[in-house]
């Protein structure tokens, strides 16, 4: 689990330190106060391939108008750190540098790296036509990547229908818990001609039975149906990552849903303890599923950097805390006392 991340120079979040006190965090606060820089933060630092080499050589992330040092540290439960440095601005031909507890890595010294323990990690940018595409079927007893943007789905639930059908199961049934009108998915096999190769390859597409009707295609179903559909599989798919970051968490669901998304996630922590989930929100209902500790807002002070504190942070929080639930007590007071706190400097 990441305890501990510290941002530098990252953006708008120029000199940051988060503690996160459970395995399942949500930041909340107005638009553009960072709370998506910080998904993008551990993304990046917990294993830094995933980013374009472009962006690493370039610091494409340093906040505007510093040349200083742009670093990412992450901090596990056993105090052991992980960090990427990035080159300063006049070092264009340089890539970015990983250390764990302070030592320099170097594959070519020690071979490949390992990852740390909290990757690897999955930050999905979920759209409901990729999700919906159909996508080419794996003939090779391997499974299927999703990309962040939910294309390679249909490809991948046709893979656990034939290898898996355990997981197609609970994913399907787990889908039924959240979206009760579903009855049950299907998988539909296209012929394509692909007029570039002169080939025809061999689709798979998600069709859904309803409570009222049977075998709709995936592009007739709602946004939000597809991004539980989506979500579900990453989590209790042969691809499990162990830092899960899921932007506006909240996203197109029903206040009910999202009560139901929220204790299914709780679920899923409960079954795989090695899983940690860092979200966003602007929704009090997923606030209220959680507890006060685990709820993190963001604001930005008066020189435009961002600043960050726990909700239970707030001067009146032990006064109204029994009363009030981590949504409510959002809800009233806002994030403009997060700006008010004194902000301590990064560590060196």
């Amino acid at each position: 689990m990441i305890r501990k991340a510290k941002f530098e120079n990252f953006k708008g979040l120029r000199d940051v330190e988060i503690t996160f006190e459970s395995r399942f965090t949500v930041l909340v606060g107005p638009n553009g106060t960072g709370k998506t820089s910080v998904l993008q933060g551990v993304e990046l630092a917990a294993w830094p391939r995933v980013a374009p080499e472009t962006e690493l050589a370039l610091g494409y992330h340093r906040s505007r108008g510093t040349t200083e040092q742009l670093r990412l540290t992450l901090i596990d439960e056993l105090e052991s750190g992980w960090r990427i440095d990035f080159p300063v601005l006049d070092q264009t031909g340089a890539t970015a540098v990983p250390y764990r507890d302070g030592s320099p890595l170097d594959p070519k010294l020690g071979g490949s790296i390992e990852p740390p323990v909290f990757a690897p990690t999955f930050r999905p940018k979920y759209d409901s036509g990729e999700i919906a595409e159909p996508a080419a079927s794996n003939s090779a007893p391997l499974p299927i990547l999703v990309k962040p943007s939910g294309r390679g789905l249909p490809a991948l639930l046709g893979y656990l229908k034939l290898r898996d059908d355990e997981t197609f199961d609970r994913i399907e049934s787990t889908l039924r818990e959240l979206i009760p009108n579903v009855v049950k998915i299907r998988l539909d096999e296209l012929n394509t001609f692909v007029e570039d190769s002169g080939y025809h390859v061999v689709e798979k597409a998600i069709l859904f039975d309803t409570r009222n009707a049977k075998h709709i295609p995936a592009r007739q179903m709602s946004d939000g149906t597809l991004y539980i559909l989506a979500l579900v599989a990453a989590v209790v798919g042969p691809d499990r990552p162990k830092t899960l970051l899921i932007d506006d968490i909240d996203q197109r669901l029903h206040p009910k849903a999202q009560y139901e998304l929220v204790t299914l996630l709780k679920k899923f922590l409960v079954e795989f303890p090695d899983l940690q989930i860092i979200a966003t929100s602007h929704s009090p209902y997923i606030l209220d599923r959680l507890d006060a500790s685990e709820v993190l807002v963001t604001e930005l002070a008066d020189d435009g950097s961002v600043v960050v504190a726990p909700l239970t942070a707030h001067p009146t929080y032990q006064k109204w805390s029994e009363s009030m639930t981590p949504g409510e007590f959002w809800s009233h007071t806002g994030e403009g006392w997060v700006k008010q706190l004194k902000r301590e400097p990064a560590t060196p």
